[in-house]
C-alpha cells in the first residue's frame, strides 16, 4: 500500500510539472489566436486592366468655349483627321489633293468651303484665324509638321485644335493630360465596346465667324446699293415718261 501510493505521488507530481512547462506555451498560443492583429490572409486585389487605347482632342473655338473629346482608336489607323471626325463634332473639311485635308470648320466656328479653298479661311491680314492643328508637348502647345492628315494618332497623347492667328496656340488654351480630357469629356473607360465622349464648355458663337461672314456682309452693301440705284433709274425714267411735251 505505501509503494503504490508512492508510486502514484511520483507520477502526479511529474504531471503537474509537466503541465507547469507547457501551460505558458497553451496559453501564448490562445492569446496570439484571440489577438484582433491576426487576421485572414487578405483576398489578393486584381490586377487593373490595360489601359484604354484611346486618344484626347481639345478645341478651342476663341472667347472662351471649349470642346473635349476622348475617342477610342480600337487598334485601327486614325490619323489627325479621322480623329476629328471620330469626336462627334461637326466638321466641314476640304480635299487639297496630295497635301492632305483642311479644317473649314467646326460646328460653327470657321468658314465655307469657297473661302476655305482660297487661303484656309484667312484675309490678307496674317493675323487672321484658321484652324490650327496642334500637339500636346511637355513645355506646351506646337502646331503639327505634317497637318492633321500626314500624322498617325497614338494612343495615350493628346491633340488639339485652335481657331486662331499670328503664331502657335492661343494662350488661354489648356494643357491636359489624357487623364484631364477623359474627365472633361464623360468618357467611360469601364463600357464595351468604347465609345466616343464629347462635351463642350463655354458659349459657343450664335453664327458663322471669319470672313465668310464678311464677304456675305459686302456682298448684301453692294446688292442693297445696286438696288437703291436701279430704283432711282426706274422712278426717273417713269417720271420723264409721265411729263407732257411742250
Amino acid at each position: 500500500m505505501t509503494g503504490a501510493r508512492h508510486g502514484t505521488g511520483s507520477g502526479w507530481r511529474r504531471w503537474a510539472g509537466e503541465m507547469r512547462r507547457i501551460l505558458p506555451l497553451l496559453v501564448a498560443c490562445l492569446l496570439a489566436l484571440a489577438s484582433p492583429g491576426v487576421t485572414a490572409a487578405p483576398t489578393p486585389t486584381p490586377a487593373p486592366g490595360p489601359a484604354p487605347a484611346v486618344a484626347g482632342l481639345v478645341i478651342s473655338y476663341g472667347d472662351g468655349a471649349f470642346s473635349y473629346a476622348t475617342i477610342p482608336l480600337d487598334g485601327g489607323h486614325m490619323d489627325g483627321m479621322a480623329l476629328l471626325k471620330a469626336s462627334g463634332l461637326t466638321v466641314l473639311a476640304i480635299d487639297f489633293g496630295g497635301y492632305g485635308q483642311g479644317v473649314c470648320k467646326i460646328e460653327v466656328v470657321g468658314c465655307d468651303i469657297s473661302a476655305c479653298r482660297q487661303r484656309l479661311c484667312q484675309t490678307a491680314d496674317r493675323d487672321s484665324p484658321f484652324w490650327r492643328y496642334l500637339l500636346a508637348g511637355d513645355s506646351g502647345w506646337v502646331m503639327s509638321p505634317l497637318g492633321a492628315t500626314g500624322m498617325t494618332a497614338e494612343a495615350g497623347r493628346v491633340y488639339g485644335w485652335s481657331w486662331s492667328g499670328g503664331g502657335g496656340a492661343p494662350p488661354d488654351m489648356p494643357l491636359m493630360t489624357l487623364d484631364q480630357v477623359m474627365a472633361r469629356s464623360g468618357f467611360d473607360p469601364e463600357s464595351s465596346p468604347l465609345h466616343p465622349a464629347v462635351r463642350t464648355t463655354g458659349r459657343m458663337p450664335a453664327a458663322m465667324v471669319g470672313p465668310a461672314r464678311e464677304a456675305y456682309l459686302g456682298a448684301a452693301v453692294i446688292l442693297l446699293v445696286l438696288g437703291a440705284g436701279g430704283i432711282a433709274v426706274v422712278r426717273r425714267a417713269s417720271s420723264r415718261a409721265r411729263t407732257p411735251a411742250p
